[in-house]
C-alpha cells in the first residue's frame, strides 16, 4: 500500500511539474528529446499521454509514440513539431486499417505476400547487421582525404561546370549523311534545320555537368571543342550530336573540398569493408546449388552490390 501512495505522489508531482511550461522548457534545455524528435508530450499539456503509452487506438489496437517516431525516420515530413507528429500519426492509422483489411480478405496467406513479407524481413536484418560491422570503420584518415582531393584535380580545385546540348538518335541512324552534316553545320540549330529538312528524325535536350561527372573520352573532346564547334559521341545504342553550350570554372575548395571527400571515401571504404564481410561469411557458410543454378563463373558469386548499397544505405 506504501509503494502504491508512492506511486501515484510521484505520477501527481510530475503531472503537475509537465503542465509547467517553464520545468518543461527547462527539462528539454537540458536535452530532454524524446527519440531525436523536437518535441515532448508532455509540454503539450496531453494528460492522458506519456512516452509509450497510446497515442491513438484503431479497432481496439494501440499506436504509441514509438510507432509515430519510426514513421517520420522512415518517411520525413516538414513542418512544425506538432504537424510532424499528427502527419506521420495520421499515417501510421491509414496504413493499420489497410493491413487490417488485408489480414480481413486473408491477404496476409498469399503466397506472393508472405514471399514480399520475408525477404522483406531479410532486407531489414542484412542492412542493420551491415550497419553495425562497417558503421564504426568507415571514417578516413586526414592524409587519405588530402590524397583524393590532390589526385583529382578536376573533381575539386580544377572543376569546371559545363553546359551541353545535344540531338540525339539511334545509333543505327547515326550513318555518313548525318556525319556528313554535322560537318556542314557551324552550330547545332544549324544541324538540327538540316536534319529536320531531310526528315532524320531525333531529339534534343541539355544538362549541366561537372567536370567531376564527365567521362575522360568526353572531357578530351571539350578540351579541343574549341576547333570544331561540334562532335560525335556513340553510347551503346544512342548516337549523340554534341554542341558545348559554355563553360565556367566552378572550383571546390577549403573545408567543403574535405568534407565531399569525406564522403565518398566513407562510402568507398563501407563498400569494400561490407564485400570483405560477405566474402567471409560465403566462406564460412556451407552453400549448394540445384542443378542448373550454379554460377556461370566465379565473378557471379561474388559479393553483390545491390545488396551492399541497401545495408550502408544509413551510414550516409
Amino acid at each position: 500500500m506504501n509503494l502504491l501512495r508512492n506511486r501515484r505522489f510521484v505520477l501527481a508531482f510530475l503531472h503537475k511539474k509537465m503542465m509547467n511550461p517553464r520545468w518543461c522548457t527547462r527539462w528539454m534545455r537540458h536535452g530532454m528529446v524524446l527519440a531525436s524528435m523536437p518535441f515532448f508530450i508532455g509540454c503539450h499539456g496531453d494528460e492522458s499521454k506519456s512516452v509509450g503509452q497510446a497515442l491513438a487506438t484503431v479497432n481496439g489496437n494501440d499506436l504509441t509514440i514509438h510507432q509515430v517516431n519510426a514513421e517520420l525516420r522512415a518517411v520525413p515530413v516538414t513542418g512544425t513539431p506538432v504537424h510532424m507528429q499528427q502527419r506521420a500519426l495520421q499515417q501510421v492509422i491509414e496504413r493499420e486499417l489497410l493491413a487490417a483489411q488485408a489480414v480481413k480478405v486473408k491477404l496476409d496467406r498469399d503466397p506472393v505476400v508472405l514471399m514480399a513479407i520475408e525477404r522483406s524481413k531479410a532486407h531489414i536484418l542484412a542492412q542493420a547487421y551491415l550497419r553495425g560491422r562497417v558503421g564504426s570503420a568507415v571514417k578516413p584518415a586526414r592524409s587519405e582525404i588530402d590524397a583524393y582531393k590532390n589526385d583529382n584535380p578536376l573533381v575539386f580545385a580544377n572543376r569546371k561546370l559545363y553546359s551541353l546540348r545535344y540531338l540525339s538518335m539511334p545509333t543505327a541512324a547515326l550513318n555518313k549523311e548525318v556525319e556528313a552534316l554535322a560537318d556542314q553545320a557551324q552550330t547545332l540549330d544549324e544541324l538540327a534545320a538540316l536534319l529536320r529538312a531531310r526528315k532524320i528524325a531525333f531529339g534534343e535536350s541539355q544538362s549541366y555537368r561537372s567536370s567531376a561527372e564527365l567521362p575522360a573520352q568526353l572531357l578530351s573532346n571539350l578540351d579541343r571543342l574549341g576547333r570544331r564547334p561540334l562532335f560525335i559521341m556513340r553510347d551503346g545504342g544512342l548516337g549523340l550530336l554534341v554542341s558545348l553550350a559554355f563553360v565556367k570554372d566552378a572550383p571546390v575548395v577549403g573545408e567543403e573540398a574535405s568534407q565531399q571527400a569525406e564522403q565518398y571515401l566513407s562510402q568507398r571504404n563501407a563498400v569494400q569493408l561490407a564485400q570483405k564481410e560477405i566474402s567471409r561469411l560465403r566462406q564460412q557458410a556451407s552453400i549448394t546449388y540445384a542443378k542448373g543454378s550454379e554460377p556461370v563463373s566465379a565473378a557471379a558469386a561474388q559479393p553483390v552490390a545491390g545488396a551492399i548499397e541497401g545495408g550502408i544505405s544509413g551510414l550516409r
